[in-house]
């Protein structure tokens, strides 16, 4: 008998879970006692990432599972990231090849008595898609996990994983719902080649009915009408969201649900997929209204604005944008503000103050460099004529920064950090910003301020 198999298992799962992963298999050889002990470990994460030229991992996963049930209990995180727009790592696979038992898959695809059981065998079936018919399988048996994430390639061109998730989320199968999920992240790359993999409104919007979601973070694509489909579910508990796609109007359809939202990402996208939303038009007038609706909880923002990718030569978008930023100053919760620095300094011919468009309540301001360089921003052309393309950018921030710092003390009074975000190309812009100059202006020994990337923050 081993001697942890005789310590209490408070003080057994402490040890434990400072074990590595390598290290609980070979516990779990050991003897049967140790294994009660690890397994729970063993299997709390589980992630199945890109499988390139093998056997992929969830054939001796679900093999195990499938003979033991009650494995799934342990399951409380699970990420699934497939690399690449289309998931292209899931290759062709004969099942008859490999060491599993399709025919209590068969089985256990029946007893979920789903309307797509046929269609679900089928694939799995099917060398071309056996390994998605797998995947979707796996998720059909949690029922305690906490956190899930399902990005890029197991959702473009996986239907049936998208059903799934769909029965688990709305109820009314023979599938076990998600019982404890708190965190889900449904993200996947746009399809600029085939529209049809956008087009997976249904998959994300059936997320929103899990009770216990505390998180989604999602690639939301907007449908030409906003329904949701059993009725408005019931958002109270949700307090963090993380969307993009989904335009300023069709947020506000989520965000008239949420009473207790406390952290706000979204990111305005335009490229040219088929999508319903998808327009050169931005209007910052119908965002502030829409982000009205959660004036009195919100304490984090953050607003994103991308354009692209563009692939075809003969598409210039041209952006239009009406209205600004200045009524985000009357949301008085906010300690964090993330926005793109022209979105501040406006559009027009003559810049506005930045500090006017920030609460006073803020304590971190981080400035993007989205559509930095865009021809919308009027009031930066003059500095191309006079400094070139390259040096324009950052004499224009310089003079902003000067400003916005002097007026600090007196308007922005709980600003302590203030974080340009400049990613890629537009880093050197950002690099030419004299700070040390600005800082001597604010001679406030904690006031921060640094160029960083909003990845790495």
């Amino acid at each position: 008998m081993s001697p942890l198999a005789d310590i209490p298992v408070e003080i057994a799962n402490h040890i434990l879970g400072f074990v590595p992963t390598s290290d609980l298999l070979n516990l779990c050889l050991t003897n049967r006692s140790l294994r009660e002990f690890a397994e729970p470990f063993l299997y709390s994460t589980i992630r199945i990432e890109a499988e390139y030229g093998r056997t992929p991992r969830i054939i001796p996963l679900l093999r195990t599972l499938l003979q033991r049930p009650k494995l799934w209990d342990y399951i409380d995180d699970v990420y699934m990231d497939g690399l690449g727009p289309k998931g292209e790592f899931i290759r062709p696979l004969d099942l008859n090849s490999v060491d599993i038992p399709v025919e209590q898959c068969v089985d256990a695809i029946k007893k979920t008595k789903v309307p797509y059981t046929d269609w679900w065998i089928a694939k799995l079936n099917s060398s071309a898609t056996s390994v998605e018919a797998l995947y979707a399988m796996f998720l059909a048996g949690l029922s305690k996990s906490k956190r899930l994430a399902v990005t890029r390639g197991f959702i473009n061109e996986r239907e049936i994983i998208g059903k799934v998730i769909q029965s688990k989320a709305l109820g009314g199968s023979g599938l076990s719902r998600f019982e404890q999920l708190r965190e889900v992240t449904y993200y996947k790359y746009v399809d600029n080649v085939e529209n049809k993999n956008n087009k997976i409104f249904p998959d994300v919007i059936s997320l929103f009915y899990l009770p216990t979601l505390t998180s989604i973070k999602a690639w939301i694509p907007n449908p030409p009408v906003f329904e949701w489909p059993a009725g408005e579910p019931n958002l109270d508990h949700l307090t963090s969201l993380d969307i993009e796609r989904l335009s300023e109007d069709n947020l506000a359809k989520i965000l008239a649900l949420t009473r207790n939202l406390k952290s706000l990402t979204w990111t305005w996208t335009c490229d040219e997929t088929d999508d319903p939303g998808n327009t050169m038009e931005l209007n910052f007038e119908n965002l502030i209204e829409s982000l009205s609706l959660v004036r009195g909880t919100l304490e984090e923002l953050r607003i994103r604005l991308e354009i692209g990718p563009i692939i075809s030569p003969i598409f210039k978008p041209e952006l239009n944008v009406t209205g600004s930023l200045a009524g985000l100053a009357g949301f008085r919760g906010l300690t964090y503000l993330e926005v793109p620095f022209v979105s501040l300094a406006g559009f027009g011919e003559t810049p506005l103050p930045m500090e006017d468009g920030v609460p006073p309540t803020v304590k971190t301001l981080a400035l993007s460099d989205d559509l930095l360089l865009n021809d919308v921003v009027r009031w930066q052309q003059p500095y191309f004529e006079e400094y070139g393309t390259g040096f324009a950018p950052a004499e224009a921030i310089d003079n902003h920064i000067e400003a916005l710092c002097d007026n600090i003390p007196t308007q922005l009074p709980l600003l302590r950090d203030l974080i340009f975000f400049a990613d890629d190309m537009f880093a050197p812009i950002f690099e030419r910003v004299d700070f040390d100059a600005t800082m001597a202006i604010y001679t406030d020994d904690d006031f921060n301020i640094r160029v960083s990337t909003r990845y790495n923050y």
